[in-house]
């Protein structure tokens, strides 16, 4: 197969696991109304699919490395099918909760070997846009596949978005099996040797990057739909056309990185920090407006949320100017 194919193949994969990591956050009035919780209780969600993220990327890596990599990622998709397909039955919260969990186990592992995956068909100086053309089917799920879920799940009902994802995980399991060769076995890792960059300051210090810039990006996603509807009083229509400027904004980013290739690498450090100091000056300003708009208290909740948000981004964008050596 051309790597082209393989990349978009790739791409389906990371647009599946896009949309199914975001739907909820545009349906947590939804969800909660009909699971009869509290939206902050809806909103852990959010968090059990962030355990499951952190704790399978490692894990799944490590006990899926000594089998092919096309095995691999069609058993990582038959995992996310598995748990979507139990979100959209699961007869009350508990059991939501535990699926989103099983599903996530397979997030990062998805994304860590489809890299490797996306890297290994092109030349070493096309590498970087090849892993981001791979994400690139993350970012168009935030302007395709989460509104058009949020707007299902509004009008049909959630499960019925839910379902749909699962489906979008057959479709990728039969995708990779055409696209991908079946790829030799993997040698077994050395478990110590890959924890051991743990003890790195550049690794801390990109760890402490991501889990602030995105804490605070997900602590805008996850109640921007619950704020509109509660708060600015929108519509379901204007909710889900909120999502699609999110995601808009998110392949310009990706697009920007896939047709720079090489260059953007060279300036990613900048590039980020730039993100978090506009991030940081968006959030601020939301937060600002929701405490406006707010009818109950002087400073509402959201205000406090995005609040953390902008302190979230203005440390992350701190952290991005230390030296790394």
């Amino acid at each position: 197969m051309s790597p082209a194919v393989t990349l978009f193949t790739l791409a389906i994969g990371a647009f599946a696991i896009g949309t199914t990591e975001f739907t909820p956050m545009g349906l947590i009035t939804v969800i909660a109304d009909d699971m009869r919780v509290s939206i902050p209780t809806a909103g852990m969600l959010v968090s059990a699919y962030a355990v499951g993220v952190m704790l399978g990327a490692p894990v799944m890596t490590l006990l899926l490395a000594r089998i092919g990599k096309r095995a691999a990622l069609m058993l990582l998709m038959l995992i996310f099918t598995l748990g979507n397909l139990l979100s959209a039955l699961a007869p009350g919260y508990e059991t939501l909760l535990l699926s989103r969990l099983v599903t996530s186990l397979s997030h990062g592992a998805f994304f860590g070997i489809g890299a490797v995956v996306a890297a290994s068909v092109v030349p070493r100086e096309k590498q970087g846009s090849a892993i981001a053309a791979m994400f690139m089917g993350l970012t168009i799920a935030n302007v395709g596949g989460v509104p058009a879920a949020t707007w299902i799940g509004q009008q049909l009902g959630w499960r019925l978005a839910m379902g749909g994802t699962a489906v979008l995980g057959l479709l990728t399991i039969v995708a990779l099996w055409l696209a991908l060769p079946p790829g030799k076995p993997g040698n077994r890792p050395a478990v110590r040797r890959e924890l051991a960059v743990l003890s790195r300051r550049p690794v801390l210090l990109a760890l402490a990057t991501t889990v602030l810039g995105s804490g605070a990006m997900f602590t805008l996603y996850t109640y921007v739909a619950a704020i509109l509807a509660d708060i600015t009083r929108a519509s379901p229509g204007f909710v889900a056309f909120t999502l699609v400027l999110i995601g808009i904004g998110c392949i310009i980013g990706a697009g920007v990185y896939v047709m720079t290739g090489t260059a953007a690498a060279n300036y990613a450090g900048p590039a980020v920090m730039l993100s978090f100091v506009i991030a940081g000056f968006a959030c601020a300003f939301t937060g600002l407006c929701y405490a406006e708009l707010s009818s109950t208290l002087p400073v509402s909740g959201a205000s406090y949320s995005y609040a953390y948000a902008a302190l979230g981004e203005a440390f992350a964008w701190g952290l991005g100017w230390m030296p790394h050596s």
